[in-house]
């Protein structure tokens, strides 16, 4: 049963050696032997054509959807990338916009702060609020601004509308400014006519008041406050606020919101000892 298996398995070797070996006479003399332009060659030649194309286009087909994913998937990636390009340009486009914006906004406040009408060859110094140290008892801003600028206790501060306040006191690289709400602050003022004089004082309100008035005194809501210059350490005719009358007491409402102040200016005047 061994040998007879052994046999079968040679001759099933020696069949497939004399068929390869068959083709391979039949190729060369089809190649040698067999005129390449006769018709047949020809008929064959087509027949062979029309029968694997269509196999052509089976077997290719895998392989051209494998390649219009690879093309979707670069051009997807193409795409991912342009977008996170644009996401990265528009967001330096709005930090721009943004920087923009403060610049114009700074500007604005330079511009209101420059169109004060104040006494002409003032020296002004210019700070920014750093701190608000406001409290129940006590109305006063820090400024990042100090003496090596010439800031001096006394000198007036102002705002983009209106005086603030003045220096309280001042080291080399900071001040801190007493607001006109303040208990403490007294700041000699007078109508913008010149017909009265008086001395506004803070009460620790958002609304400081008129004291020391004669009593020939006439006010009437609408009149325009400015400095009077008296003392010689504020300049005169810096505005101040607009008298309002309540209960038969002039009160004042200030130009300049002490409350959201950004940027002041310093009117470098002589120091108070």
């Amino acid at each position: 049963m061994a040998r007879l298996g052994s046999r079968g398995r040679r001759g099933r070797a020696i069949s497939a050696t004399g068929i390869a070996v068959l083709c391979i006479l039949a190729a060369f003399f089809f190649l040698v032997f067999v005129p390449r332009k006769t018709a047949w060659v020809y008929w064959l030649e087509n027949k062979t054509t029309a029968i694997m194309t269509p196999l052509y286009s089976v077997a290719s087909a895998p392989f051209q959807k494998i390649r219009e994913w690879q093309m979707d998937w670069s051009n997807l990636l193409d795409a991912h990338e342009q977008n996170e390009a644009l996401r990265g340009a528009n967001k330096t486009l709005n930090n721009r916009l943004g920087e923009l914006d403060l610049m114009r906004a700074q500007l604005k406040k330079y511009q209101d702060l420059l169109a004060l009408p104040l006494e002409p060859d003032l020296r002004m110094a210019s700070a920014r609020v750093v701190a608000d140290l406001n409290s129940p008892f006590v109305h006063t801003l820090l400024a990042n601004n100090g003496s090596r600028a010439g800031i001096a206790k006394g000198q007036a501060v102002i705002g983009a509308h209106g005086l603030v306040g003045r220096i309280f006191s001042s080291n080399n690289n900071a001040a801190r400014i007493l607001l006109l709400t303040d208990f403490n602050s007294h700041i000699p003022v007078i109508t913008h006519d010149g017909a009265t004089r008086a001395i506004l004082s803070g009460r620790n309100q958002a609304v400081p008041i008129l004291s020391f008035l004669s009593r020939q005194a006439t006010l009437a809501d609408g009149d325009q406050i400015v400095t009077s210059g008296a003392g010689g350490y504020l300049p005169a005719g810096i505005p101040v606020g607009t008298i309002t009358i309540e209960d038969n007491q002039p009160h004042i409402m200030l130009h300049e919101d002490l409350t959201h102040l950004d940027y002041v200016r310093i009117i470098l005047s002589a120091q108070i000892k």
